[in-house]
């Protein structure tokens, strides 16, 4: 899916967003309670299934991919989710935090990463030491090529 990136559009896309909570759901259950969230207004949604199998996490997105696509929401995944076994042309974005962005270097995760310059990157700090780090590696807060950043307290914004 071809996501727009500019910033006010992305958060126009992410108005409400959907995270979920690596209950232990089966695939098939947590994808009738997204959709109902998407049908409920949810404009991106994020799987958080940490503790879930590459299987059971590709089974999720094989479901509720086409639904996002029906009401034009994104879909994301953590990066702690991430296995190349899983069908990821359906990803519009990764959801990246201070434990999974070191492991980017040199990895098949950071491979795909370069391969997939169409992704949004979305990262939750919990310091302005995380967000300084981040600009150091060229990223920046709200930039054209949708890298989103959740700020602490605090913290300067971006418009």
């Amino acid at each position: 899916m071809a996501v727009e990136t500019q910033p006010v559009m992305l958060r126009e896309r992410f108005r409400l967003y959907i995270i979920t909570d690596d209950s232990g759901n089966q695939p098939e259950a947590l994808a009738q309670r997204l959709t109902a969230a998407l049908r409920g207004g949810a404009t991106a949604i994020q799987l958080r299934e940490k503790h879930a199998s590459p299987a059971e996490v590709g089974r999720l997105i094989e479901l509720i991919a086409p639904v996002c696509c029906q009401y034009g929401a994104l879909l994301l995944l953590n990066a702690s989710c991430w296995h190349p076994s899983l069908p990821l042309s359906f990803v519009d974005g990764l959801h990246l935090q201070a434990a999974t962005w070191p492991a980017l270097e040199n990895s098949p995760l950071g491979e795909w990463l370069r391969m997939r310059k169409d992704l949004i990157l979305a990262y939750s700090a919990h310091s302005l030491q995380e967000i300084e780090q981040l600009e150091k590696a060229g990223l920046q807060r709200g930039q054209d090529g949708g890298f989103l950043c959740s700020c602490p307290p605090g913290a300067p914004s971006t418009p």
